[in-house]
């Protein structure tokens, strides 16, 4: 394990700067990391009267699929129920089994604390700088430099997978945890650690 000092708190802070940059567009103007424009596109009035195109007409899940069962896991948290069960699709289907919905998902604190819409955006958010972190500190533990650790993180980080499926979820989500599952399990070994171990399988769970 390397010791981490002032040049690694300087890196990983320029590290979560451009991730704010990124998304500034949320961050400072409001907009909302979701793909409206998909709906516009297929659906009435945007198909007959907008003459609407898709940014990305492959990324169609998100706008109808991920977001509604992430909000539909929301209000059953917020009504005190565990989120086993969604009567809303055919004569119900599991919720809490399906892929997608997520009811243990930590961001899902999220959306209950902020709103469905702020909600999304912060979990965007998020999910980037805890991949750029983690990638950071994974990289310093194989013995990379501060500056190369840098690189590596902005090329993990801004991989071509997770920006042009970015408002995905499931695929940020998965690369948010995977170097901190690494990282973690790293340590525990170095440090005959059975927490740090403990702690290395929930982020590879979340993964």
């Amino acid at each position: 394990m390397p010791e981490f000092d002032r040049r690694d708190a300087f890196w990983m802070a320029f590290l979560v700067l451009v991730v704010v940059i990124f998304f500034y567009r949320f961050i400072f103007l409001g907009l909302i990391p979701i793909n409206a424009d998909w709906l516009h596109a297929n659906f009435q009035p945007g198909v007959s009267y907008m003459n609407a195109r898709a940014h990305n007409v492959e990324l169609d899940d998100p706008v109808y699929q991920f977001y509604p069962l992430r909000m539909e896991v929301v209000r059953q948290w917020k009504s005190a129920r565990v989120p086993l069960w969604n009567p809303y699709i055919m004569c119900g289907s599991p919720l809490l089994a399906d892929g997608i919905s997520k009811p243990f998902d930590p961001m899902v604190l999220l959306y209950i604390a902020f709103g469905g819409p702020v909600g999304r955006g912060l979990t965007l958010v998020c999910q980037f700088v805890l991949m750029i972190v983690g990638a950071y500190l994974a990289a310093r533990t194989l013995g990379v430099a501060g500056a190369g650790a840098a690189v590596a993180a902005l090329a993990f980080t801004f991989n071509g997978l997770s920006v042009t499926w970015m408002e995905l979820r499931t695929a940020t989500g998965t690369f948010a945890f995977f170097p901190w599952a690494f990282f973690l399990l790293h340590a525990a070994l170095t440090r005959r650690s059975l927490a740090l171990g403990a702690a290395s399988g929930i982020a590879a769970g979340l993964m």
